[in-house]
């Protein structure tokens, strides 16, 4: 597999911080109001979408005390908590339970330091990310533009995370690029090298991609599905049953500003219709890769 001629454009830059507490005032009114009626689990499988689990002052980091008690509500719910390489064969029929897959973006340390030791404490099990070229130390989360990106995984590192079972690890491409701004062969390339890299260096399968920043379109999906993806995740909320397109799943976004009550109304789904400013601030990274 040669490298692509061109250069992988970057990722968007992380969203500003204004963005993320409009969206949160947004989410804490259509909260409180439906919260008014009973809510219950459905059946079907909700993915939960992390990035960091820390105390450091990051739009994609929650802290730890939080990520506990949102554990301790899905064991409340009575959720089947799921690998997600198991929930994909659960989704190839009929779904008569509710259940929940845990899954972590980006390859930040702190899923072996942090969230790793609190998945074994709740004996849940989690799915982590990798955009491979972070993990060989090759490329930078640029997203973090000028700030101090915060410690990706190392090799290593990501051998003592999976070490049992619980924790799995799959791709999110090779440099986390905009996959929609990338011609045929360069987005083949990121989707072909990012799960040889896991292959050859962990010698366990592949079975699912994560689009980066949630940018892919009809051609990303297919050419997952030729390069023998089963599955792919995205950030469009919302509940997964038979009926969902493998490879385009939908996961639910915990940010660090959802509070117990915002967290139990993405658990059960009142949060799967997206903001009219989410869904303009998406349209517009989608056409700025273009």
């Amino acid at each position: 597999m040669s490298t692509p001629s061109s250069t992988s454009p970057r990722t968007p830059p992380l969203k500003p911080r204004a963005y993320y507490t409009a969206v949160g005032l947004l989410e804490k009114v259509t909260t409180a109001r439906r919260l008014r009626s009973p809510v219950g689990a459905q059946q079907g499988v909700r993915i939960l979408c992390y990035h960091r689990i820390s105390r450091d002052r990051d739009v994609l980091a929650v802290h730890p005390d939080a990520f506990r008690r949102q554990l301790e509500a899905i064991r409340a719910s009575g959720a089947r908590v799921l690998r997600l390489d198991h929930a994909i064969d659960v989704l190839a029929g009929p779904v008569d339970d509710f259940c929940v897959c845990i899954t972590f973006d980006d390859g930040y340390r702190d899923a072996l330091d942090v969230a790793s030791p609190i998945l074994r404490e709740f004996g849940m099990p989690g799915t982590v990310y990798l955009p491979t070229a972070m993990i060989d130390g090759a490329a930078p989360y640029d997203w973090y533009g000028e700030g101090e990106a915060p410690p990706a995984l190392d090799w290593d590192g990501v051998r003592e995370l999976i070490a049992g079972g619980l924790v799995d690890v799959q791709p999110h491409t090779r440099t986390h690029p905009r996959l929609t701004a990338l011609d045929d062969a360069a987005a083949r390339w990121e989707l072909e090298t990012s799960k040889a890299d896991i292959e050859a260096r962990l010698g366990v399968p592949v079975t699912s991609i994560s689009y980066p920043a949630g940018l892919y379109g009809e051609r990303d999906a297919q050419l997952a599905r030729e390069l023998g993806y089963r599955a792919g995740v995205t950030c469009r909320p919302g509940l997964n049953t038979a009926a969902t397109d493998p490879m385009e799943l939908r996961r639910n976004l915990i940010a660090p500003r959802d509070d117990a009550r915002r967290f139990r109304a993405k658990l059960y789904g009142l949060l799967d219709e997206p903001s009219r400013l989410t869904e303009a601030m998406q349209r517009r990274r989608s056409r700025a890769a273009r």
